[in-house]
């Protein structure tokens, strides 16, 4: 059975922004039989340069996101504001391939050089820190833009704080 999941990224450091966690969403299903993935640009809620990959290979064709959607960077996609069809690329990535130990999808923001990464990638990661990136097991409502994720989630912060603790705070 093909699985679907839900990457969702936050261009922001830790200085401010509004964690919406919605500055881009990827949807990616397990493979199929064949080794493929389908990897879908769901919503970008972000006004920077982005560009999506997986490990060293750039995805979309190596195009800047907003691109991808046929808007122009100051344009936010599927997060309340403007709307635009999810686009999904196929790629084969080997019947071994498995998204726990290989699916490093990443978003570089081109305008700042800031490379963002789920906490299972990224170097140096200290459990309980603000997480900018996650992965999960399912189809997930992303929030809307400007819409806190501890407000729409508000057992998002116990999770963040201690994955071990609250993991289905993305149910509500």
């Amino acid at each position: 059975t093909v699985q679907t999941f839900t990457y969702c990224y936050e261009d922001i450091s830790a200085d401010g922004g509004d964690y919406d966690i919605n500055d881009c969403v990827l949807k990616v299903t397990s493979p199929d039989i064949d080794g493929n993935i389908d990897i879908t640009l769901t919503a970008l809620g972000a006004t920077y340069q982005l560009r999506a990959w997986l490990g060293d290979k750039a995805l979309f064709g190596g195009k800047e996101l907003h691109e991808v959607f046929g808007v122009t960077t100051d344009v936010m996609v599927n997060t309340g504001l403007a709307s635009a069809e999810p686009v999904t690329v196929k790629i084969n990535v080997g019947k071994d391939w498995n998204i726990m130990d290989d699916g490093n999808f990443w978003l570089e923001v081109i305008d700042t050089g800031n490379n963002v990464t789920i906490p299972a990638f990224t170097a140096g990661f200290i459990p309980g820190t603000v997480p900018y990136a996650f992965r999960i097991a399912d189809d997930f409502d992303y929030p809307s833009e400007r819409q806190a994720i501890i407000v729409k989630y508000p057992a998002f912060k116990n999770w963040a704080n201690d994955a071990t603790q609250a993991i289905d705070w993305y149910k509500k």
